[in-house]
């Protein structure tokens, strides 16, 4: 799965959208067929008349994003949970560093949550690494985010990482009510 590229939606329209929990919170597709869908999706009658209707006041703007499996997903084993999806830009050849730095600590990091997912940015943004965590509650978050302060691995990649981190973004997200991800 790692070696394939895969396509990340944005977020929100993500958490809204009902889907089965082991295609989340990513879809693997082909480039050549990105158009075939497109054009399946605009002569769907359900889709132009009841979807997008109901949808298009709540978008200020679409991202999508191409991203890069480094770890496998590893969806949460319960439900009930807020997530959390962290987007770092890096300089200019920063990604790789960054993520080796991050893959070593991800061990001492688990330690207080589980990573749902860990990609790299193909494009628009090639220097970006986009991670998302699963938490019981925004407290839960609070906690795990005020103990890792305290954590001597965490302490040691915190003083490495910023060299290579020019953007950071936090998006807490609480699933819908007939999502998968709840």
């Amino acid at each position: 799965m790692r070696s394939r590229m895969v396509l990340a939606v944005s977020a929100i329209l993500l958490m809204a959208t009902p889907v089965r929990a082991k295609d989340c919170p990513v879809k693997e597709f082909s480039l050549d067929a990105r158009e075939d869908s497109r054009q399946r999706l605009a002569k769907n009658e359900r889709w132009g008349k009841e979807y997008v209707p109901v949808i298009r006041p709540f978008l200020q703007r679409q991202d999508i994003r191409f991203l890069r499996p480094e770890i496998d997903l590893k969806p949460p084993a319960k439900e009930g949970n807020i997530y959390e999806i962290r987007m770092y830009r890096t300089n200019v050849g920063g990604v790789r560093p960054w993520l080796d730095l991050y893959k070593k600590v991800l061990p001492a990091r688990e330690k207080y949550s589980k990573i749902v997912g860990l990609w790299s940015g193909e494009a628009p943004q090639p220097n970006e690494v986009v991670h998302m965590w699963a938490y019981e509650s925004l407290n839960h978050r609070a906690q795990v985010r005020g103990s890792m302060g305290n954590d001597p691995d965490w302490k040691d990649f915190i003083s490495k990482s910023p060299q290579y981190l020019a953007e950071m973004q936090s998006v807490c997200l609480i699933p819908t009510p007939y999502s998968s991800m709840k």
